[in-house]
Protein backbone atom coordinates (compact mmCIF):
# COMPACT_ATOMS: atom_id res chain seq x y z
CA UNK A 1 0.00 0.00 0.00
CA UNK A 2 1.23 3.49 -0.84
CA UNK A 3 2.50 5.66 1.99
CA UNK A 4 0.63 8.85 2.67
CA UNK A 5 2.79 11.97 2.41
CA UNK A 6 3.18 13.77 5.73
CA UNK A 7 1.23 17.02 6.22
CA UNK A 8 -0.82 16.59 3.03
CA UNK A 9 -4.46 15.70 2.73
CA UNK A 10 -4.96 12.62 0.62
CA UNK A 11 -7.82 10.90 -1.12
CA UNK A 12 -7.93 7.18 -1.73
CA UNK A 13 -9.57 6.01 -4.92
CA UNK A 14 -9.36 2.26 -5.25
CA UNK A 15 -5.71 1.37 -5.01
CA UNK A 16 -4.61 4.94 -5.70
CA UNK A 17 -3.79 7.46 -3.01
CA UNK A 18 -3.62 11.02 -4.31
CA UNK A 19 -2.77 14.28 -2.63
CA UNK A 20 -5.12 17.22 -3.04
CA UNK A 21 -2.33 18.98 -4.94
CA UNK A 22 -2.11 16.09 -7.44
CA UNK A 23 -5.89 16.07 -7.90
CA UNK A 24 -5.85 19.83 -8.52
CA UNK A 25 -3.01 19.38 -11.05
CA UNK A 26 -4.92 16.67 -12.90
CA UNK A 27 -8.12 18.74 -12.98
CA UNK A 28 -6.22 21.76 -14.33
CA UNK A 29 -4.59 19.61 -17.03
CA UNK A 30 -7.92 18.06 -18.05
CA UNK A 31 -9.50 21.52 -18.21
CA UNK A 32 -6.64 22.81 -20.38
CA UNK A 33 -6.97 19.85 -22.78
CA UNK A 34 -10.74 20.32 -22.99
CA UNK A 35 -10.42 24.04 -23.73
CA UNK A 36 -7.80 23.32 -26.41
CA UNK A 37 -10.08 20.76 -28.04
CA UNK A 38 -12.96 23.25 -28.13
CA UNK A 39 -10.67 25.81 -29.83
CA UNK A 40 -9.31 23.43 -32.46
CA UNK A 41 -11.92 20.74 -33.22
CA UNK A 42 -14.93 21.22 -35.50
CA UNK A 43 -18.21 21.88 -33.67
CA UNK A 44 -21.75 21.85 -35.04
CA UNK A 45 -23.43 25.25 -35.06
CA UNK A 46 -26.63 24.07 -36.77
CA UNK A 47 -28.15 20.91 -38.19
CA UNK A 48 -31.26 20.26 -40.24
CA UNK A 49 -32.86 17.50 -42.23
CA UNK A 50 -33.13 17.96 -45.99
CA UNK A 51 -36.39 16.06 -46.44
CA UNK A 52 -36.07 15.79 -50.21
CA UNK A 53 -32.69 14.02 -50.12
CA UNK A 54 -33.00 12.46 -46.61
CA UNK A 55 -29.68 14.04 -45.67
CA UNK A 56 -28.58 15.72 -42.46
CA UNK A 57 -26.97 19.05 -43.29
CA UNK A 58 -24.54 20.17 -40.58
CA UNK A 59 -22.94 23.62 -40.42
CA UNK A 60 -19.61 23.68 -38.59
CA UNK A 61 -17.89 26.49 -36.70
CA UNK A 62 -14.88 26.30 -39.05
CA UNK A 63 -17.00 27.34 -42.08
CA UNK A 64 -17.60 23.87 -43.52
CA UNK A 65 -20.88 22.16 -44.27
CA UNK A 66 -21.37 18.40 -44.04
CA UNK A 67 -24.18 16.52 -45.74
CA UNK A 68 -24.75 12.92 -44.64
CA UNK A 69 -27.44 10.50 -45.85
CA UNK A 70 -29.43 9.58 -42.72
CA UNK A 71 -29.90 6.03 -43.95
CA UNK A 72 -26.12 5.48 -43.59
CA UNK A 73 -26.24 6.42 -39.89
CA UNK A 74 -26.80 3.42 -37.62
CA UNK A 75 -30.22 3.57 -35.99
CA UNK A 76 -31.64 6.22 -38.33
CA UNK A 77 -32.32 4.13 -41.44
CA UNK A 78 -36.04 3.89 -42.05
CA UNK A 79 -36.95 6.45 -39.37
CA UNK A 80 -39.83 8.82 -40.07
CA UNK A 81 -39.16 12.29 -41.45
CA UNK A 82 -40.88 13.72 -38.36
CA UNK A 83 -38.44 11.97 -35.99
CA UNK A 84 -35.43 12.68 -38.22
CA UNK A 85 -36.20 16.40 -38.32
CA UNK A 86 -36.04 16.68 -34.51
CA UNK A 87 -32.27 17.19 -34.28
CA UNK A 88 -30.67 18.69 -31.19
CA UNK A 89 -27.12 19.98 -30.72
CA UNK A 90 -26.12 19.85 -27.06
CA UNK A 91 -23.61 22.49 -26.01
CA UNK A 92 -20.81 22.94 -27.03
CA UNK A 93 -21.64 21.30 -30.40
CA UNK A 94 -19.61 18.08 -30.20
CA UNK A 95 -22.56 15.85 -31.08
CA UNK A 96 -25.99 15.60 -32.67
CA UNK A 97 -28.94 13.97 -30.93
CA UNK A 98 -32.25 12.56 -32.07
CA UNK A 99 -34.14 12.24 -28.74
CA UNK A 100 -37.20 10.53 -30.24
CA UNK A 101 -34.93 7.85 -31.73
CA UNK A 102 -32.55 7.66 -28.76
CA UNK A 103 -29.57 8.20 -31.10
CA UNK A 104 -26.46 10.34 -30.71
CA UNK A 105 -23.52 10.89 -33.04
CA UNK A 106 -20.31 12.77 -32.39
CA UNK A 107 -19.20 15.38 -34.90
CA UNK A 108 -15.67 14.00 -34.96
CA UNK A 109 -16.96 10.47 -35.55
Amino acid sequence: MAKKPANHKTVQWGRFVLTEAEIERQVAEATRRGEEELRTEPLATSARLDRRTRRVVIELNKGSTLSVPVDLLQGLAGASLKDLSQIEIPSPGCELEWPALDQQFTIQG
